[in-house]
């Protein structure tokens, strides 16, 4: 009777164990592993440090490129990038905002314009002009796993398109994102 007791209380305990190692993964996965730099390799901090020179080059591979009547939200994606459904409750509020301001918001996906992923370094990714073509915002919605308005990174410059203002270009954050490496490695 005592052996059967004991079997019982050890796979208790051993259910038990295995539910918390569970758990301690699962919550490990979920906030630290899909973390990633948005610029984890440096390829584009280096132009960043000319706003001027990096949208002019951006420009010029742009299908919005001789399009300069009013602001412009681009958003920018690709296939297969498992934090875009993470992302997209805050993309839509952030198209929102952007038409009621008046912004155009234009989608582009990385794999219909390959080049442009020598300068996006990972998606989500959203570029933000003003009026007269200057660069406001370049780099990810938000910082984080979940990609929420809690931690966006864009929002109050969208807010302020109208009010002139330095750009803002964050490569050194962490979040969800897909590199677009294997993209650019076919099209240097």
């Amino acid at each position: 009777m005592k052996q059967i007791v004991t079997r019982k209380y050890l796979a208790s305990f051993t259910l038990f164990v295995v539910w918390i190692g569970f758990t301690a993964w699962a919550f490990w996965y979920t906030q630290f592993a899909p973390l990633i730099l948005f610029d984890q390799h440096d390829r584009v901090r280096p132009l960043t440090e000319s706003p001027a020179t990096f949208t002019a080059t951006l420009r010029q591979h742009l299908p919005i490129a001789s399009e300069q009547n009013g602001a412009v939200m681009v958003h920018f994606t690709q296939q297969g990038c498992d934090c875009r459904p993470r992302a997209s409750r805050h993309i839509k509020q952030l198209q929102k905002q952007a038409t009621e301001l008046k912004v155009r918001n234009i989608t582009l996906s990385l794999e219909q314009h390959p080049v442009l992923a020598r300068w996006i370094p990972a998606t989500p990714a959203t570029l933000l002009l003003d009026s007269t073509g200057q660069l406001r915002y370049f780099g990810p919605y938000s910082a984080g796993l979940l990609c929420s308005s809690r931690n966006s990174l864009v929002e109050s410059i969208l807010k302020q398109i109208a009010t002139p203002h330095p750009a803002v270009m964050p490569m050194e954050v962490l979040g969800c994102y897909c590199p677009t490496d294997t993209l650019s490695q076919h099209n240097v």
